[in-house]
């Protein structure tokens, strides 16, 4: 008997693990695996990515023209950020797409400093060999990560496309790298007979061909004049990033050559174009070499060295350093101090990012009126409306009657700048502390654009919107945020409509507030030259107390 039990009992296992291996399992979530270079993306919903249907209806012409508009050095964060979003989003590409706007897409990538996702982004596709767009996007992602020799290679490996003005001054470069002066000046000379230097070549590619040194320094424009400079040992400096595209300048934040002044200031205007990463700004200014010293005295560098950059280094290391709980109210202080240290937005910016952690884990601590104002603004400035209504509830608890009338201004500024991001926590504060509120309007200004400069963007964004093409009507207000952040009102309108159809609300928001922001640094510019000192004076309030009683 006891042998037929433990008979049935093993047979009921048997049948109970039978039943275990066919059941059936968990739902898994699945993606189709993208073919080619441009519908190929890294990001997921959660990470900022667009919808998987941005580019149905899209015209590859109309998308090929928006790339070649698009801003290599971005005029904001948000635009900055934006473009990085489209740019790594997954979605099938509209048909009949060539291989070359997945080339022009990566190369896109790697000339606004995202080079190792456009690496990335082709080790994952199937973007055919030997394609040149997609081959160019390679090799000027090998110049700004300073990896010369594989560019080079790239070039000497090319079977279509070697007469391109891109490829023929790469070789001028290579030839140089390797000491074949001769082969460099023929390459050089059929690039000037043929009229396809500018002034910038000239003056570096002369020097390069010949062996020689530049005469007086040289801005660059581009990855090749960029890694010509680094091949004659040419130290970059802040003028020299003045108007470079956003890959040189992050390029330049992570060039171990250069002094670190510069490799600083090269990611605070990194920071202000929104291509470098929270992350890579925190490793960058922890890595930063200071003695305790300088670190122990960030308070009087950021006092007395306004436009020094490694005084905001200072101030990040001592921060990081108090972290015992007695040291809050001094880290509060310093973090408010690095804060209104800023004379530019993009420095503003990048200690909104550096210490956006620390400003969240102050939240009920007890501040002055000054300090809750500054962690406001920094709130704002990284879109956490949220963090900002409470930090300006905190800065008002006491009422406008406990505040000097510097802080009742600077309460007012602050809450019509929250309400370009968010009106509804605008008006509580505006109800809780008895002011009206009136969002800051930039004024519109004619910028020098014709007509003809935006028709085709114009095009691009209309043709969006009655498809309701999300990617497309992205990239057009991207093609047109430059000179709407110069006041050109019909950019403006184009930005306006291309968000609205893409869904980007709070996108918006941000715009409207780093433009509103951005008057308040005098004597700014899109994005400031790095480490160029600037004015005092903010902008005038357009805010007033309302007259309620």
């Amino acid at each position: 008997m006891r042998l037929k039990v433990l008979s049935f009992a093993a047979a009921l296992a048997v049948a109970g693990a039978a039943n275990a291996q066919i059941a059936p399992l968990e739902p898994v979530e699945t993606a189709a695996l993208a073919r080619d270079a441009f519908s190929t993306g890294l990001l997921t919903r959660a990470e900022g990515a667009l919808g998987p249907d941005l580019w149905e209806g899209a015209s590859p012409q109309i998308l090929g023209r928006l790339l070649e508009d698009a801003p290599m050095r971005p005029p904001s964060p948000a635009v900055g950020d934006l473009l990085r979003r489209v740019l790594l989003s997954p979605g099938a590409g509209p048909v009949g797409a060539p291989a070359s706007l997945g080339g022009a897409k990566l190369t896109a990538l790697s000339r606004l400093g995202f080079w190792e996702q456009a690496k990335t982004i082709e080790s994952l596709s199937s973007s055919p060999n030997g394609e040149p767009d997609t081959d160019e996007a390679l090799a000027v992602a090998d110049l700004l990560s300073g990896d010369v020799a594989a560019a080079c290679q790239k070039n000497a490996r090319l079977t279509r496309g070697r007469d391109a003005p891109f490829w023929v001054k790469l070789r001028v470069l290579c030839y140089a790298a390797a000491n074949e002066l001769d082969a460099a000046e023929l390459a050089l000379g059929l690039l000037r007979e043929q009229n396809l230097l500018t002034e910038r070549d000239n003056a570096i590619m002369t020097p390069l061909a010949a062996g020689g040194a530049l005469k007086s320094p040289v801005a660059p424009e581009g990855p090749v004049q960029y890694a010509a400079l680094q091949l004659m040992k040419v130290a970059p400096t802040p003028a020299m990033l003045a108007d470079a595209e956003a890959g040189i300048v992050k390029a330049t934040a992570f060039n171990e050559q250069a002094e670190w002044p510069v490799r600083v200031a090269a990611a605070i205007g990194a920071a202000g174009m929104g291509v470098i990463s929270g992350e890579e700004l925190k490793a960058l200014f922890a890595e930063a070499p200071l003695d305790l010293a300088e670190v122990s005295a960030a308070g009087d560098a950021l006092a007395h060295a306004r436009t020094d950059p490694m005084a905001d280094v200072a101030a990040y290391q001592s921060v990081a350093s108090m972290t015992a709980p007695e040291f809050l109210r001094d880290k509060a202080a310093l973090i408010a101090d690095a804060l209104d240290a800023a004379d530019t937005m993009a420095r503003a910016y990048a200690a909104a990012v550096l210490y956006a952690d620390d400003i969240n884990a102050l939240q009920g601590a007890i501040v002055s009126p000054q300090q809750a104002h500054a962690f406001a603004i920094a709130r704002m400035a990284v879109g956490d409306a949220q963090g900002a209504e409470n930090w300006l509830l905190a800065m008002q608890s006491g009422g406008l009657g406990g505040m000097s009338d510097e802080e009742s201004l600077a309460l007012i500024e602050a809450v019509g700048l929250l309400g370009l991001l968010d009106g509804a926590a605008a008006r509580r504060i505006g109800n809780a502390a008895n002011i009206a509120v009136e969002t800051p309007r930039a004024p519109l200004a004619n910028t020098g654009y014709d007509a003809g400069d935006m028709a085709e963007v114009v095009d691009a964004v209309i043709d969006a919107a009655a498809g309701r093409i999300t990617g497309q009507a992205a990239l057009s207000a991207i093609a047109a945020a430059d000179a709407a952040a110069k006041g050109d009102p019909v950019a403006s309108v184009v930005v306006h409509r291309g968000l609205e159809t893409a869904g980007l609300a709070d996108v918006a928001g941000r715009l409207a507030f780093e433009q509103a922001w951005s008057a308040t640094f005098a004597g700014y510019s899109s994005p400031p030259s790095a480490g160029a000192a600037m004015g005092e004076q903010g902008f005038a309030p357009r805010l007033k107390p309302s007259r309620r009683q």
